[in-house]
Order: C-alpha cells, then structure tokens, then sequence
C-alpha cells in the first residue's frame, strides 16, 4: 500500500486513526500523513470539499499536478501514426474531464493542456478537431463501466492448465502424445474441482512453447543475481 487518502467525521476520528496504524503496522513500515479540513492530495487527484448552491458540501476532485512536472509530451515528430496521437490526446482530455468535479475547472486544465501542446511542436490545425470534440463526462463514465463490465466477462470462471514446454525436435514429436494422455476422462468426475485441472473446455490441457535461445542471448548473457549483488557491494 503506497498511498491512502480517508475521510472522517472531525480530527478527534482521525487522529485515532493515526494512533491505531502506529500501533498496529511494524516499526519497520513508515509513513507521513497530513490532516486537513478542506482538501487532501491522493495520487493526481485533490480531493475537496465543495459547497453546492443550496449551501451543503459534497466531496468534489480537481486534477493534481506536481510543481516539478516538465510536461514532456510526445512530440508530433515521433515515429507515431497520426491516429495514434489523436488517441492519446483524446485520452487525456478525457482522464481531465473525469478528475474534475467542476466544469470550469476541466475548462482551465484543457486549454492549458493545449498551450503545452502546441509548445511542444504540433499544429493547431491538427488539435483544434479534437479539442472542439463534447466531452460529457456522465457519458465517459459510462464509457468506463461498460469497458470494465467486458473485461469481467471474457475473463474464465476457472483458470485453463497450460503446459510450457521447451523447444526442441523431441518435445514437438512428444506434443500429441502428451494431449492424448492429459485429455479429459470420466474419470476425472469424481475428482474434486475437476474444472481448474483442465479448465472449462474439458478437452486437453493449453500447450505453449518457450522461446528457444537466439543470437542476441548468446552473445550476450544476462548477469546472475549473484554476480550483480557482488558488483552492488
């Protein structure tokens, strides 16, 4: 765990929180924690406390950059296909629009995003397509949940076996031998969690082949973790 931001009803709650971490994590764990009463910096989001119109508070995000941050953006010379540089911009104004809670701050961060832009080489003519561009942001949260719902749906409910081999001449001869004696039997329906021992398939188990040993790792061979920790020390 390298970052934690939490929210508590007064300092009196935080503070307990603090003296619990300290008496629960080993002496060799340190951290630095900063309480305050209007806003926190967790990862490259500020975190705050935003007073609506209607006079209550409601947790709000703005964008988070670091003073000592160059902005050093791939330039347009580079061997990128124009539609990759298209992609990666759009990304980016959209990762604004969905740290920022208020729309004028996504407003300020975008132009600004473009100014570095065009220091950094590329021509309006090419960026102001893409700025011009709505970004909504309910819709590119949208967007987000449906791409994350089919990730979770083309992941397998049981893991498949595979079976790493070296490559050789004998291994290949041996492939179709060792399917036919790894394939799926009656068997294996009295075996307890017989999915994970060949997957949801049921057939034969997954063969791969490892990478043989070409040129380069001959010539060059990598250092031992041995060799190296002497050189360190």
């Amino acid at each position: 765990m390298d970052d934690l931001a939490s929210i508590h009803i007064n300092k009196t709650s935080a503070q307990n929180f603090i003296d619990t971490l300290k008496q629960v994590l080993p002496d060799q764990i340190k951290f630095t924690y900063e309480v305050s009463d209007e806003s926190c910096i967790f990862l490259d989001l500020v975190i705050y406390k935003h007073k609506t119109k209607h006079g209550k508070y409601k947790l709000a995000t703005n964008l988070f950059q670091k003073k000592v941050n160059k902005y050093l953006f791939i330039p347009p010379f580079s061997n990128h296909a124009p539609h990759i540089h298209e992609g990666w911009i759009t990304g980016y104004i959209k990762r604004l629009r969905r740290n920022c809670t208020r729309k004028i701050d996504f407003l300020l961060h975008k132009h600004t995003f473009f100014l570095r832009l065009v220091v950094r080489g590329y021509d309006k003519e090419f960026l102001i397509p893409i700025f011009q561009k709505r970004y909504n942001k309910r819709e590119i949260m949208n967007e987000m949940d449906k791409r994350q719902d089919n990730t979770n749906q083309d992941k397998p409910i049981t893991p498949e076996m595979i079976f790493k081999l070296p490559t050789c001449q004998r291994t290949c001869l041996l492939k179709n031998t060792l399917k036919k004696c790894l394939r799926y039997t009656k068997n294996i329906k009295n075996v307890r969690n017989k999915s994970q021992i060949l997957g949801k398939s049921k057939k034969t188990p997954i063969m791969c082949f490892k990478g043989g040993i070409n040129l380069g790792k001959r010539l060059v061979k990598a250092a031992r973790p041995s060799t190296i920790q002497k050189c360190c020390t």
